[in-house]
């Protein structure tokens, strides 16, 4: 309303809704994306095709003890279910979580807002995005790990190690670790420092599906095309699964997603299309009780 200050919890949904793109988010606000970093960068299959070779010939060496990968929570499940399908089940990694301490956390209220500022948590969990086999380091303990260069190879998917490390445990991850590949959809401080740097596509960018907390899968739609070379995660996984002998011919994230109940009965049964506009719960996961919230404090701005 004019004249008073919108200032509440879900203030920031305004961005989605004004008609003329003049209220941005500063979250996002003049963020520099991955393909704006080299204007003379080699084509993505150049750097699968090298990101590949790397991974296959520290494994011949030295066993896949010495990979990690601090996967993302905010991938979507057809990006986990292709990381666990070449990371896990063909190449035997141990060494990988999506969950780590240094997570931003939010706040917490009776309607909709959750501490877990993630989309996809109860998603990678039931994908089995954790460290297994009883020698896997997992969270916090896996990121110091990497610090002490217990890895030969780190792959990390989003996280901006340059905000969660202090500046002596960045520089000494730099020093420890002997190839670091970043998939990132924007430049930050771990793109000035990893060796190999891919383009993810925006959220935005892509359709996908996510789990909530509550193991409602629900599917997104793509308002926008990506820009420069960006794709999304699951085609990165996809392509380089074909360097390394895991053959997989998914064109589409409908594709993907209609493929993953093959694989994880929590899952099975459940396609694109049978998500609608509403989602769909996972098997075996009960209808939560939903409460009527009632407040004699109506947020302020309405």
């Amino acid at each position: 309303m004019s004249g008073k200050t919108l200032d509440n919890d879900y203030s920031g949904n305004v961005v989605d809704i004004c008609p003329v793109g003049a209220l941005t988010d500063k979250d996002f606000r003049f963020k520099r994306r991955v393909w704006y970093i080299n204007g003379h960068a080699p084509s993505v299959e150049e750097v699968i095709a090298r990101v590949s070779a790397r991974i296959e010939s520290t494994i011949a060496k030295q066993g896949a003890g010495s990979i990690a990968v601090v996967a993302s929570a905010s991938s979507s499940n057809e990006d986990l279910f292709l990381l666990n399908r070449l990371f896990i089940d063909k190449l035997k990694v141990q060494n990988v979580d999506v969950t780590f301490g240094f997570e931003q956390k939010g706040k917490e209220d009776e309607l909709l807002k959750r501490a877990d500022l993630t989309p996809n948590r109860r998603g990678a969990l039931e994908l089995k995005i954790k460290p297994w086999g009883g020698d896997g380091h997992g969270g916090d303990e896996l990121l110091a790990a990497a610090v002490e260069g217990e890895f030969d190879v780190l792959v990390v998917v989003r996280h901006d190690l340059s905000k969660a490390l202090s500046e002596r445990e960045l520089a000494k991850l730099r020093k420890n670790t002997s190839y670091i590949v970043y998939l990132s959809s924007h430049e930050n401080g771990l793109t000035e420092i990893a060796d190999d740097v891919l383009p993810l596509a925006m959220w935005a960018e892509r359709e996908a599906t996510y789990t909530n907390f509550q193991g409602r899968v629900q599917k997104t739609a793509k308002p926008l095309d990506p820009r420069g070379m960006a794709i999304p995660e699951w085609e990165i996984w996809q392509k380089l699964g074909s360097h390394i002998g895991l053959k997989t011919d998914f064109a589409t994230a409908q594709q993907v997603f209609d493929g993953l109940g093959a694989h994880n009965d929590s899952f099975k049964g459940l396609t694109w299309e049978s998500l609608g506009s509403s989602g769909k719960l996972l098997n075996g996961t009960p209808e939560p009780a939903y409460k009527r919230v009632q407040t004699s404090s109506p947020l302020s701005a309405y």
